[in-house]
């Protein structure tokens, strides 16, 4: 994964977090909270088809970094699937009609995918013991959400708009419920983001293949045979050879940064060289402040810290029918990486409900289309016979293979 794509991901996982609890943040005074938490009962509950419209951008210290289109049409176990990823240029959609998947869909070719499946149906046949069952569901949830709010509830607002009532919350970070901040300030004293170290020394390698070819070449002078890493296991003797050179390299490592430090951190470059540090942490520090590279796996938000929210705002329509038909929710927040460099997130997600009950998933748009011919190949098995050398001795490896004819 790419630093970029993981701060795009630490973007996702804020998102998340702010729509959840802005979700939270579902209770008012009086009929506000009534309303809009039976409205959201009876759109999950009470619905057989509905369509939808949704958009998510995110955005970090002011770069796009989240930008999601996407519509959905769901009646039953029909239904009809629409995502753009604007920031990766990829779209997808899909319809599911009748138990039968069309997907892979080249509208320039006017071809399509196509399996059978079988979807659990949106809407759902209830007895009265499972309406039952959902009513105390919903009184827990109610009461836990009463909970949470504390004195915060007491901030929504209601607003008559076309068709419908907006409630509308802003919060503050001094106003954000006594449980949100807890939650917050736990986080920031987790041990992860406190920089706590694990009991043992550690050892990151920039490319372990890389290292082991090195090793080879010191001990026997010699390049190492490629062949080694996709055909050790078809010799027993071989792959014993090889698991073994595994774990004296690994030992190596280790026993160099003990030397130094009872639990520190080995940083092995690809040529074999290393450098040993006090933590983990240090060593994300000091190569950073020296301008060193990383893995791909390591991000300097590997070790948050100093997370804040500036404020969350969610607004909740609605309808005189009693459904939900739009939430928007935003919010900014902050976080800080291992170098003190200051992340800040902003995230805006907007859904949009409609045709509650009235919504058709129509196929027709590929009454035209065919489905895609799958191309068959057909192969044959190649046996072949080789000898490897390895760490100076020879080794016979007999295996097959499948080859296109």
């Amino acid at each position: 994964m790419t630093k970029r794509m993981k701060i795009a991901l630490g973007v996702m996982v804020f998102a998340l977090g702010l729509t959840a609890l802005s979700v939270f943040l579902l209770s008012g005074s009086g009929n506000g909270y009534e309303s809009v938490f039976k409205a959201g009962v009876k759109s999950i509950t009470d619905t057989e088809s509905v369509s939808v419209k949704a958009g998510v951008k995110g955005y970090v210290n002011g770069e796009r970094l989240i930008d999601l289109d996407a519509k959905y049409l769901i009646n039953g176990s029909d239904r009809y699937e629409y995502e753009n990823d604007r920031m990766q240029n990829t779209q997808w959609e899909a319809y599911t009609v009748g138990g039968v998947r069309y997907n892979n869909i080249d509208h320039d070719n006017k071809t399509y995918q196509v399996y059978d499946t079988n979807y659990d149906s949106f809407a759902m046949q209830y007895s009265d013991d499972d309406d039952e069952r959902e009513e105390t569901i919903a009184r827990i949830v109610k009461l836990f959400l009463d909970f949470y709010m504390g004195n915060a509830k007491n901030q929504f607002v209601r607003e008559p708009v076309s068709g419908a009532n907006r409630y509308t919350i802003t919060l503050k970070r001094e106003q954000l419920p006594d449980l949100a901040v807890l939650m917050l300030k736990l986080f920031n004293q987790m041990e992860s983001a406190a920089g706590y170290e694990s009991d043992y020394t550690k050892v990151e390698y920039m490319d372990f293949r890389e290292t082991l070819r090195a090793e080879h070449l010191l001990r026997t002078g010699k390049e190492m045979d490629e062949r080694v890493f996709d055909l050790y296991y078809e010799n027993n003797l071989l792959m014993e050879a090889y698991g073994s050179f595994q774990d004296e390299v690994r030992e190596k490592y280790r026993k160099l940064g003990e030397a130094q430090y009872e639990h520190g951190c080995v940083f092995v470059e690809a040529d074999g060289s290393c450098q040993v540090y006090p933590s983990k942490r240090e060593m994300y520090v000091q190569r950073l402040s020296e301008g060193k590279p990383l893995t791909d796996q390591m991000d300097p938000l590997d070790y948050p810290k100093n997370a804040d929210i500036k404020f969350v705002h969610g607004e909740f329509d609605v309808s005189d029918e009693g459904y939900i038909t739009r939430v928007y929710v935003t919010g900014e927040g902050s976080v800080q990486d291992v170098m003190d460099k200051t992340y800040t997130c902003v995230i805006e997600a907007l859904a949009e409900m409609d045709k509650y009950n009235e919504t058709v998933v129509d196929v027709t748009p590929l009454s035209e289309y065919a489905a895609k011919e799958e191309e068959t190949k057909t192969y044959k098995t190649v046996y072949k016979n080789e000898t490897i050398e390895f760490l100076g001795k020879k080794y016979f490896v007999h295996y097959s293979e499948k080859v296109e004819e």
